[in-house]
């Protein structure tokens, strides 16, 4: 089974899996950077990005339902919650003098 669906991967496919994977490590590097300097606009790529696969979970959990995936979607969701309760404390920039 495995070898048929390597069978299916094209160059082109490659290309795509390449360039989806920089633009995502380029986001990931300027929200990390943004909260290290604790800046706000970080703050709500963060909350985004985690709220972002909550209907993705959802969607699994309805066409297969597993309780490993229940468990993900509880803790994503307190994620959120957590991240949007805090975000004033959390990404707040410090001044130092």
């Amino acid at each position: 089974m495995l070898a048929d669906k390597l069978s299916t991967i094209t160059p082109a496919n490659v290309v795509w899996l390449a360039g989806g994977t920089l633009l995502y490590s380029l986001f990931s590097l300027v929200e990390g950077v943004g909260l290290i300097f604790r800046a706000s606009w970080a703050g709500w790529l963060a909350i985004g990005e985690s709220a972002f696969f909550i209907p993705i979970e959802v969607l699994d959990l309805v066409y297969r339902p597993r309780w490993v995936v229940l468990i993900i979607l509880a803790l994503n969701v307190f994620i959120v919650w957590y991240l949007f309760a805090n975000r004033h404390r959390l990404f707040r920039h410090h001044h130092h003098r």
